[in-house]
């Protein structure tokens, strides 16, 4: 027992400093360039943020935040649907297997609907590739412990949204 007790008192001061100095996990703050709450025409289980944000490259990323306002723990999958009107493209994610939901989503991907046909948003920055309203759709389908619900609504990115975005990665690029 002797041989063993210095032994241990390592272990656990090594065990003690590794825990004490552990960076603290860095908290992830949302706060996109724009973004607006839209309300699903046919629930209220979910709160809905749609936002737009400075992308890598000269494009745009867009995307939604789900916030679920039920027990997060009743949901066992989800999938959600954005098609775009304007232009062929949208997003989705799916998830068919959900262990520990926390009740919050944020999905971000670049915009693949902003760009008309025949433009290069890598060397044509003076493009009217944001000019317009992108009107879509989006369907929100989960599953509880009861059943499989669906939501959807139409709603559109705004053309002076997306605008300023543009303004702001030309000014990025230009520096």
């Amino acid at each position: 027992m002797k041989q063993a007790m210095p032994f241990i008192i390592i272990a656990a001061l090594v065990g003690g400093a590794l825990l004490f100095f552990q960076d603290p996990a860095e908290e992830v703050v949302f706060d996109p360039y724009h973004s607006q709450h839209i309300s699903l025409h046919d629930t209220t289980d979910w709160e809905v943020e749609l936002f737009a944000d400075h992308g890598e490259g000269n494009v745009p990323d867009v995307g939604v935040k789900l916030t679920y306002m039920g027990d997060p723990s009743d949901i066992r999958a989800y999938e959600f649907f954005y098609s775009s009107m304007n232009g062929l493209g949208g997003y989705y994610d799916q998830q068919l297997d959900v262990d520990q939901f926390d009740g919050e989503i944020i999905y971000r991907t670049e915009c693949n609907f902003c760009q008309r046909d025949g433009e290069d948003p890598d060397t044509d920055m003076d493009s009217e590739i944001y000019r317009h309203h992108q009107e879509g759709d989006f369907v929100i389908y989960w599953e509880t412990e009861e059943e499989i619900h669906v939501a959807r609504e139409y709603f559109s990115y705004s053309d002076y949204m997306l605008d300023a975005i543009m303004e702001d990665m030309e000014e990025e690029a230009a520096d």
